[in-house]
C-alpha cells in the first residue's frame, strides 16, 4: 500500500476492484460489509446527498458525502468520513479503524474465494 493514502480508503477501493464493479465516475457505490459496516463512496467531483434506511426500515437522516470520500456507518450510526488522505473514524471498542480494516480484508478474501472456488 502507498503510505501517502489512507489504509481504509485503499481497502475500500481494493474491494471495489475485487468485485469488478464499474468505475465510480460521478456515482455513489454502496458496500454492506460483515453485517455491521455500511459504506457509501462518492465518486463525484461535488458533494452528494445520501440517505439509507435503518435495519428496521425507517429512513435515517440524510447525510452529505464530500467529493471522492466515503461515509462509513457502524450499524445505523454514522462512524466517520474517509477520503484518500485520511479522515475521521469512530474509535469505540467494536467500531474502529482496526475492525473496519479487518471487515474489509474479510470481504476482499471472500470475493477472491468465490472467484477461485
Amino acid at each position: 500500500m502507498d503510505e501517502r493514502y489512507s489504509e481504509v480508503f485503499c481497502k475500500i477501493i481494493a474491494l471495489h476492484e475485487a468485485e469488478k464493479r464499474p468505475p465510480l465516475n460521478g456515482t455513489i457505490a454502496i458496500y454492506d460489509i460483515g453485517g455491521n459496516w455500511f459504506i457509501a463512496v462518492n465518486g463525484a467531483e461535488n458533494e452528494q446527498a445520501f440517505q439509507r434506511n435503518a435495519r428496521d426500515g425507517v429512513p435515517l437522516p440524510e447525510a452529505s458525502i464530500p467529493p471522492f470520500s466515503a461515509l462509513v456507518y457502524w450499524g445505523d450510526w454514522p462512524a466517520g468520513i474517509i477520503d484518500p488522505y485520511g479522515g475521521c473514524l469512530a474509535a469505540g471498542e467494536s467500531a474502529n479503524e482496526d475492525t473496519l480494516c479487518a471487515a474489509l480484508d474479510a470481504a476482499i478474501a471472500s470475493v477472491a474465494e468465490v472467484k477461485d472456488g
